[in-house]
């Protein structure tokens, strides 16, 4: 899969699954790559899905966010 001009089609494309097959209590973990966490958020927001937590590499960077279905 063809990251698109930003690298995040791939995000675009799973957030609708990912919304539609989570369960209420399920969780969703994603690896990103560096400086993409306010975007991918966005992209999962958008699709109801809450970011509840990020986990920093050994570089102190950002790369995986843990996502559950929104409450609202």
């Amino acid at each position: 899969m063809v990251g698109g001009d930003d690298g995040l089609d791939a995000y675009r494309e799973i957030a609708p699954i990912i919304y539609a097959n989570l369960t209420k209590d399920g969780k969703v973990v994603l690896e990103i790559g560096k400086g993409q966490e306010t975007e991918v958020a966005d992209i999962m927001k958008d699709h109801g899905l809450q970011l509840i937590l990020e986990l920093r590499d050994l570089s102190n960077n950002i790369r995986t966010l843990v996502f559950s279905l929104s409450s609202s």
